[in-house]
């Protein structure tokens, strides 16, 4: 016979892992001008906090080196060129 106790967290696990997924946004594409000048992007979705991996053609970006964000606003250190493609994996608020 299984545990209350069990259950309980089984039911907990499989909630968790069910607003995880529906959170959870992979190879999500950066809004904002690929021009060589502009250095400002945004997420189209509020992000929980230092959850973001920020990607230039599939090369992880660091933080603070290479770009800061505040709140949805992506900044980056360099202007991006016009073939290059930003992308991000984030959790949704």
């Amino acid at each position: 016979m299984i545990s209350l106790q069990y259950k309980h967290f089984h039911l907990f696990l499989i909630s968790f892992l069910v607003i995880f997924y529906h959170r959870h946004k992979t190879n999500q594409t950066l809004v904002g001008e690929l021009d060589g000048v502009n250095n400002i992007f945004t997420i189209s979705d509020t992000i929980l906090v230092s959850t973001e991996q920020i990607f230039s053609n599939g090369i992880l970006q660091k933080k603070p080196d290479d770009y800061n964000i505040s709140g949805s606003v992506v900044t980056f250190t360099f202007s991006p060129n016009t073939n290059e493609n930003l992308t991000t994996h984030y959790i949704k608020q």
